[in-house]
C-alpha cells in the first residue's frame, strides 16, 4: 500500500451482532482472522460494487477484484466457493472531489449493505458514516483535505 492510500477490511454488521451481541467499538486482527465473519450471511452484491467501481481482472481465481490496482480498489477473497475476505482501498492522490464522492459512494453502499470498516492503522471500528471514515482518513499519510 502506498502512503497515499487506505486500506479497510469490510465486516457484516449481522455477523458482529451474532458473535458478540453487538458491534464492538474495537475489534483487534487477531479477533478478526479467529472468526469467518462473512460465514453464513448474505455475500455482497457483485452488481452494487460495479456501479461504484468497474471490474478488474485478477490474477487469483479465489479473487475478484473492481477498481484499478493503483487506485480505489475492493477486493473479495474466496475458498471453497465461501466468502472470507473483503477488503476496501481508497485512493487519496485523487483531486478532492473524486475522493469525497468515492467515500459517499462506498458509505452509502456499506449502510445499505449493513457493513462496519476495520480500517487497517487501528483497532477501530467504523460505522457506516461518511464523517467516521472522512475524519479516520485524516489520521493517516494519505489524507489531502477530507
Amino acid at each position: 500500500m502506498a502512503t497515499w492510500q487506505s486500506d479497510y477490511i469490510i465486516v457484516p454488521i449481522t455477523r458482529l451482532r451474532q458473535i458478540y451481541g453487538g458491534i464492538p467499538v474495537i475489534l483487534t486482527m487477531e479477533d478478526y482472522t479467529n472468526h469467518l465473519f462473512w460465514q453464513g450471511v448474505e455475500t455482497p452484491d457483485e452488481r452494487e460494487i460495479e456501479r461504484i467501481l468497474p471490474p478488474l481482472k485478477s490474477d487469483y481465481p479465489e479473487t475478484k477484484l473492481w477498481g484499478t490496482f493503483q487506485g480505489n480498489q475492493i477486493s473479495l477473497t474466496y475458498e471453497n466457493g465461501l466468502l472470507l475476505d473483503m477488503r476496501l482501498r481508497i485512493d487519496m492522490s485523487r483531486n478532492y472531489q473524486e475522493v469525497r464522492t468515492f467515500v459517499e459512494a462506498i458509505v452509502g453502499l456499506a449502510k445499505k449493505s449493513e457493513w462496519v470498516f476495520l480500517p487497517s492503522n487501528s483497532d477501530a471500528v467504523l460505522q457506516p458514516q461518511y464523517e467516521l471514515l472522512a475524519a479516520d482518513l485524516k489520521l493517516t499519510e494519505a489524507h489531502k483535505g477530507l
